[in-house]
């Protein structure tokens, strides 16, 4: 950085601060509630972060607690109930319904690695259809969890009851009716050319209000 663009900056700082000093101006105050005491009360990138690894790690609890239940119920503890995709759509799914909601459906497309082409075979399809199957199965039992209510930020009453906008309330303004017309003022405009000037005459007015002057020449 030269010496014309350090005096830049610490000019520019100055006249920040000076106006977060000056009573009338709130440009200062703004620019530091916004990039400096917002991002300390709440980080989003960092809270996103540490909210993920905690989704999935609820996720991997549940399905420990899943992969036991299916244990007991079959009475089989030597072999797998779920596959590994069943595992990854499962943790999918459940940190996925807990970070958005929505339905629990999956998506439309599975994750990237499974559009290799290594995948393109009957134990690929296979392994894309179990992923699916874990991811429904995940998303359910986050929804049974009830852990999406806790991490939703909640609304007040004024905002929670009605999310409508404003215009959807706004009664239609009942429509005047139009003032009665004479029939005789409504007749269609008819346009005559003189033949002696290139001036068009209009005739508006019944005959018996209104007669054309004779032309002098």
């Amino acid at each position: 950085m030269d010496l014309h663009s350090a005096m830049t900056v610490k000019q520019l700082v100055f006249m920040i601060a000076l106006c977060s000093i000056g009573s009338g101006c709130r440009i200062g105050r703004n620019f530091i509630r916004t990039t400096i005491v917002e991002p300390i009360q709440f980080a989003s990138n960092l809270d996103d972060k540490l909210e993920q690894h905690r989704f999935r790690r609820l996720a991997r609890a549940s399905f420990e607690s899943a992969r036991a239940v299916a244990r007991a119920d079959t009475d089989d503890y030597h072999h797998e109930p779920f596959s590994a995709d069943e595992r990854c759509g499962f943790i999918d799914g459940y940190a996925d319904y807990l970070e958005a909601g929505g339905t629990g459906q999956p998506p439309p497309l599975p994750p990237r690695k499974y559009w290799k082409a290594a995948y393109q075979t009957s134990h690929g399809q296979r392994a894309v259809e179990d992923w699916f199957r874990g991811y429904e199965y995940g998303a359910s039992m986050a929804e049974a969890s009830g852990f999406r209510q806790l991490v939703t930020v909640p609304l007040s009453d004024a905002i929670a009851w009605n999310t409508e906008p404003y215009f959807h309330h706004k009664q239609p303004e009942e429509k005047q009716d139009a003032e009665p017309v004479d029939d005789d003022l409504t007749e269609v405009v008819e346009v005559h050319h003189s033949a002696d000037t290139e001036s068009p005459v209009l005739a508006r007015l019944p005959p018996d209000i209104y007669e054309p002057e004779q032309s002098r020449f």
